[in-house]
């Protein structure tokens, strides 16, 4: 099979895909969204007339063979269910605003350490080469204030 389209059937409009050209080389569409307008339902859908896939080949020749067919005659298992609206008091937006106010508490219960600013001497490296007694490579440490690390062997 070259070239194939798919015809989307339910009730009496019909919609089809455009061609797919090279189906071995590329096999997608290249409008991948097909839209049938105006397709009058009922609320139940148990009443709906099935929803027919075709998947016709193209042939030199000037007609298309379908080559298969597949009905969806149930929608039950294609449908999402919508869940119904919590009609209750705000008790979630009471609890948000208790636990808001309770982490506000805490965090100005902490204590913030200052930024550092980029430009400083004192990095990760002189904390190390400070503790390990180097204190060529970490000059100013000790006026930091600065706690050194344990270092194991």
């Amino acid at each position: 099979m070259q070239r194939a389209y798919v015809e989307v059937r339910i009730g009496d409009r019909v919609g089809r895909t455009d061609a797919i050209q090279q189906l071995k080389l590329n096999p997608n569409f290249a409008r991948p969204v097909l839209t049938l307008d105006s397709v009058a339902l009922p609320r139940r859908l148990c009443y709906a007339p099935p929803l027919t896939f075709s998947l016709h080949q193209l042939s030199p020749f000037p007609f298309a063979s379908a080559v298969a067919v597949c009905e969806v005659t149930s929608f039950a298992k294609y449908l999402r269910k919508v869940p119904q609206e919590y009609e209750g008091e705000d008790v979630g937006w009471r609890n948000f605003d208790r636990v808001l106010r309770d982490e506000e508490a805490i965090e100005a219960r902490m204590e913030f350490c200052a930024k550092e600013e980029s430009n400083s001497i004192i990095d990760w490296w002189s904390k190390y080469y400070a503790s390990i007694g180097d204190k060529r490579r970490a000059p100013g440490f000790d006026e930091s204030g600065i706690q050194k690390l344990t270092v194991l062997e």
